[in-house]
């Protein structure tokens, strides 16, 4: 399943249950599955949620792609966007550039509605809509459309104005509460020789406002219209989505094709929904997730954000087999942070992609990751404020803490007396930095001091494709109450490298 998207079922009377929908050839795209799951990593009980009519009784022809979920307390339904052909075989017109395309490969986006996620999603139906067009139809509204982005080409019913459009994503804005929709100007038109992002506001989830359309992004610029360059690759800006952090709005965006191993999302920032928004350069940290040669899975892009309580979490796909797209994409997930690029700026990243074992979201277990709040000292060494600042580098440079000798005590001090049933000791995704071995951990509270002695480090444990895993940590579970400060001494004979702790903890 590619391009997956993840609802929680959080409502007052909902299942508690996670539902994930994507692009499936299973139904050769001709709808969308919803898989259920009250972990996040056991997926069953698949369900066809939305097909297209194969009677015609439905406007999308084939090709139904890139569901997203979002739920609506006013109306109290749920809205599933995607986009699909729409056309007849051979129904060919010409374009005023004097070339000829097949209006049955033109893409429309619409909305089917449902009042649970995992039933049935119908084709929304209203006032100015039937089950037989598309929600969006720039044609029928060029003259509301900003001039600047007018479209000379032809639409499925022969009208000017046509813009090939995938990957609609909606968003709340949690500061004013105004809905919005992202969607992919797609290549392969006159119109879009590179794709790009745009967006607009919605009235409600039916009823978009066509004169606040804006363009976002422009592919190898830093900004619509600007003149500083931006490495991306194969005309490739798509599988938008928006988040809101701290003032900011941040747009991720996926750049190369799911075919390559370079896929990867990327990041603009903006102070409002529409912009104006700046990509951020990959040496300044604007890498949200991708991967490399040494990591065990390839390729991972087409994202979309799953917020669980205080913790987000990005989902995105990769290969199904690690290495290429022959066998397909499966869905992943990894948790997200917000870091400093060093230049004052936060910037999105994605402790990923990871192919071992992981801590659970804190809704799931009512544990957390209590290092992050706790005081880190170390005996020597460089880098101590990372070892428990949530980020794990995968294919970033720097952020791990550095002893150059390797015997160091690293000590933390938690923020309070705290039940602990685990640690996570991150290794270093540089080979020649690498830990063997933990001579002993220390979990003291007030009364006693409970130690682990020579705990060995398993690079072969979740090895795979004759790589070992750049993710993998040194597992410690336990049991103890009341514990204040836990000791983590390492006695190398040379320098070690660690990008993160974690304290499994409440």
């Amino acid at each position: 399943m590619a391009d997956p998207f993840i609802v929680y079922d959080d409502r007052e009377n909902g299942t508690n249950k996670f539902y994930a929908y994507g692009t499936t050839g299973q139904v050769q795209a001709a709808g969308f599955y919803a898989y259920e799951s009250t972990n996040l990593t056991d997926w069953e009980n698949p369900k066809v949620v939305f097909r297209r009519d194969p009677n015609g009784g439905t406007w999308c022809n084939r090709d139904l792609w890139a569901p997203e979920v979002i739920y609506d307390e006013e109306t109290n339904l749920y809205y599933m966007f995607y986009s699909a052909r729409w056309g007849s075989v051979n129904n060919y017109l010409i374009d005023n550039y004097g070339s000829y395309y097949d209006r049955y490969y033109s893409f429309y986006a619409s909305v089917a509605v449902c009042e649970e996620p995992n039933g049935t999603f119908y084709e929304y139906e209203g006032p100015s809509k039937t089950a037989l067009e598309p929600l969006i139809i720039f044609e029928d509204h060029a003259d509301e459309i900003p001039s600047y982005l007018a479209s000379t080409c032809i639409g499925k019913e022969g009208k000017q104005g046509f813009i090939k459009v995938i990957d609609a994503s909606p968003f709340v804005d949690p500061v004013t509460g105004k809905k919005y929709l992202y969607l992919i100007a797609d290549v392969d038109t006159p119109y879009t020789t590179n794709g790009f992002v745009i967006g607009m506001e919605m009235e409600d989830w039916t009823t978009p406002k066509y004169e606040t359309l804006t363009k976002l992004t422009e592919f190898g610029k830093t900004t619509v219209g600007g003149s500083t360059n931006i490495t991306e690759g194969q005309r490739t800006n798509e599988g938008c989505s928006v988040y809101y952090h701290d003032g900011n709005y941040y747009l991720t965006f996926s750049t190369y094709i799911y075919s390559n191993t370079n896929y990867q999302v990327r990041q603009a920032i903006a102070s409002s929904p529409l912009g104006n928004y700046t990509k951020i350069q990959p040496s300044d940290g604007g890498v949200v997730i991708k991967t490399n040669d040494d990591l065990i899975s390839q390729s991972a892009g087409h994202s979309s954000f799953l917020q669980l309580g205080d913790e987000l979490y990005i989902v995105y796909h990769s290969f199904y087999n690690d290495v290429d797209v022959e066998d397909g994409r499966r869905p992943a997930l990894d948790k997200a942070v917000f870091v400093d690029n060093g230049s004052g700026l936060m910037v999105l990243k994605t402790n990923g992609p990871t192919t071992t074992p992981q801590l659970k979201p804190e809704i799931l277990t009512g544990y957390k990751n209590i290092a992050e709040g706790a005081v880190v000292s170390v005996s020597e060494g460089d880098g101590s404020t990372y070892l428990n600042d949530g980020f794990l580098p995968l294919f970033d440079e720097g952020f791990e803490y550095i002893s150059e000798n390797g015997k160091v005590t690293i000590t933390i001090d938690l923020p309070k007396a705290s039940e602990v049933r685990g640690l996570m000791i991150y290794n270093s995704k540089n080979a020649n930095y690498r830990f063997n071995s933990i001579e002993s951990i220390v979990l003291s509270n007030l009364n006693k001091n409970y130690e682990y002695g020579n705990l060995i480090y398993d690079s072969s444990e979740y090895s795979r494709n004759n790589k070992d895993a750049l993710d993998a940590a040194l597992i410690l579970n336990t049991y103890k109450k009341g514990i204040t400060t836990i000791s983590i001494t390492f006695n190398e004979n040379s320098h070690i490298a660690i990008p993160e702790i974690v304290v499994i903890g409440k």
